[in-house]
């Protein structure tokens, strides 16, 4: 098994619907009636990789119609930059696609060499 997917897996296992939007920053968007984003600010000492897969295994049952969720953690700091409407800084993504035979994707601030210089350190 591959170290990245096998990492999501463990992850996965230990993200149950526990995810709670009080004391959270949120935004939901959607561009379509089958796609969803959630954009949300992390707790103080919240694991950013953990609470995205809690917030996608939380939000999929509430919208069985859509084909993709993103869940989109952010620091506190990460949340309150813009750019234009979009928020750049995030802490991780977790991502799932209907239609990927219900892959999740992990997306990290640390790795992304395009993470924006402007935005707060991704381990703020």
């Amino acid at each position: 098994m591959r170290p990245c997917l096998a990492l999501t897996l463990a992850l996965l296992g230990t993200a149950h619907a526990t995810w709670t939007p009080e004391g959270r920053q949120i935004e939901r968007s959607s561009t379509s009636r089958t796609d969803l984003t959630v954009r949300f600010t992390l707790r103080p000492g919240e694991d950013p990789a953990r609470t995205a897969l809690a917030c996608l295994s939380a939000t999929r049952p509430r919208f069985p119609n859509v084909t993709w969720v993103d869940c989109v953690a952010y620091t506190p700091g990460g949340f309150a930059k813009l750019s234009g409407r979009i928020r750049p800084c995030y802490a991780a993504v977790a991502r799932w696609f209907a239609y990927d035979e219900g892959m999740i994707r992990l997306y990290l601030a640390a790795d992304d060499r395009r993470y924006p210089q402007a935005c707060p350190a991704p381990a703020e």
